[in-house]
């Protein structure tokens, strides 16, 4: 099938509905084990890859230092997109609009869903206390690239074979700057931070495993993953799921299922299509949380957050105002559509909202990551476990670029008398005259007086000094 391209389409609201029309309509984004011998070999494929010991991810399991914390705290939230978020705040500025913003272009789903889900990985390991790994993204599509076909169409195993090969590509910008000493080799001026241009290389210009070489090798040797760091998901019991989310991990999985209309535990049937799980929440605000919107859930049945490609406002989107972005200083439970409509009436008003919930550091998930919907443990168990492979975050950073240094703060300022006096230099003294000007500093302590007399370009007129060091 040919790859369909809206390269050409500016308006993002039109190329999310022609996403969602031409996958409602059966074009591959994806294609299913079950659907495809191809599919199947991929999956051997992936496991020869991972090795016997790694393959499903009850064999990791056991790795108790991965672990991280329970997100702002509360017991039972696994859910840390946030932390992506909040790991470029701190370079100054507010969330950045397109981070798991991705649009896609064509029918790439697989690879469009692995890169919003790297940005998530990235995230997590950037904020973990034993690295210095610093964030960045996007991360590049090239994965894709090695389809080996152009066209619509991939294999959810053969993509987890590809990354564990190869790596994955960063961009090298942040905001607009470049963040860190990537050190990307330079190849016909290609732009890593262009989304469009790496989802066009990746699907109409490398489609046949043509990677250029120089990117190739520089993937390999700096942005591999780690034994275990991708692998079948084997156990979707409810106490897997938590714990893959404990450890950091996103599920990626292909269905010919994705959310209905609202986006809260809604699905209907498309055509094969890759999306993403990051995380898992069963705590009990949770819980009381999408129990009053309508959601069936429970603190065994709990709340799983998906991720989607076809940018925002598609139909089966959760709402803003059903989106928990944190919790106030009154206990009350601030929704992403609060935020957003204090954006609208000014910037301040907005950071002092963003302020106040992170010192709460209360019950929410953040920032709302764009195409985001929930559904319920049974409903993730039941439509999209079976072609499920878990990604977590082991793999090659960016080590030992600290955090940009903050401003440095500003030298207090001395006391001085200052000011144009006149008068003429004898040999051993000055004679002067003037009315010069006092700046006496509330906080400065008395100390060593130093005078200075140097000439003001004027015959005759001398400028005159007194500080106190």
């Amino acid at each position: 099938m040919k790859e369909l391209n809206l390269r050409a389409v500016p308006d993002k609201r039109l190329k999310t509905a022609a996403l969602e029309s031409a996958y409602n309509n059966g074009m591959d984004g994806c294609i299913l084990q079950k659907d495809s011998d191809a599919a199947r070999k991929a999956a051997d494929r992936f496991r020869d890859a991972a090795g016997a010991n790694s393959a499903a991810f009850d064999a990791v399991a056991s790795d108790e230092d991965d672990e991280l914390e329970p997100h702002n705290g509360v017991e039972g939230c696994y859910v840390y997109t946030a932390l992506a978020f909040q790991e470029f705040a701190k370079y100054g500025g507010d969330y950045p609009d397109w981070l798991f913003g991705m649009y896609q272009d064509s029918g790439c789903c697989v690879g469009a869903s692995g890169q919003e889900m790297m940005c998530d990985l990235l995230g997590k390991q950037s904020a973990s206390k034993k690295n210095s790994f610093c964030m960045f993204a996007l991360s590049s599509m090239v994965t894709y690239a090695y389809r080996n076909h152009c066209g619509s169409g991939w294999y959810m195993g053969a993509h987890a074979a590809e990354m564990l090969e190869h790596g994955w590509l960063p961009a090298t910008v942040f905001d607009g700057r470049k963040l860190g000493l990537l050190d990307t080799p330079e190849y016909n001026d290609f732009k890593y931070d262009d989304e469009d241009e790496c989802e066009y290389a990746a699907t109409s210009k490398w489609c046949r495993g043509n990677v250029p070489s120089i990117l190739e090798a520089w993937m390999e040797e700096n942005f591999m993953f780690e034994s275990g760091g991708i692998v079948e998901l084997g156990d979707d019991s409810g106490q897997a799921l938590l714990d893959i989310a404990k450890r950091g991990g996103c599920i990626h999985h292909g269905s010919n299922y994705t959310s209905g209309s609202g986006g809260l535990d809604t699905i209907r049937r498309i055509g094969g299509h890759a999306q993403t799980d990051y995380g898992s929440d069963a705590s009990d605000q949770c819980i009381e949380w999408f129990k009053s919107k309508g959601v069936n859930c429970s603190t065994d049945d709990f709340v799983k957050l998906q991720g989607q490609t076809w940018g925002g406002s598609w139909s089966g989107e959760i709402a803003d105002a059903d989106w928990p972005f944190g919790t106030d200083s009154r206990g009350r439970v601030v929704t992403w559509a609060d935020v957003l409509a204090r954006k609208r009436r000014g910037m301040k008003a907005a950071s002092d909202l963003l302020m106040e919930v992170a010192a709460v550091g209360g019950w929410g998930w953040g920032p709302k990551p764009e195409g985001s919907w929930v559904v319920t443990r049974s409903t993730f168990q039941r439509y999209f476990a079976p072609e499920a492979y878990v990604y977590l975050p082991k793999f090659g950073g960016i080590p030992g670029v600290p955090d940009p240094d903050p401003d440095p703060e500003p030298e207090p300022e001395k006391s001085f008398i200052s000011g144009t006096v006149y008068g003429e230099i004898l040999a051993d003294r000055v004679a002067i005259r003037g009315t010069p000007t006092v700046t006496i500093e509330p906080d400065t302590e008395p100390g060593e007086y130093i005078h200075l007399i140097e000439p003001a370009g004027v015959p005759g007129e001398y400028k005159f000094t007194r500080k106190i060091l």
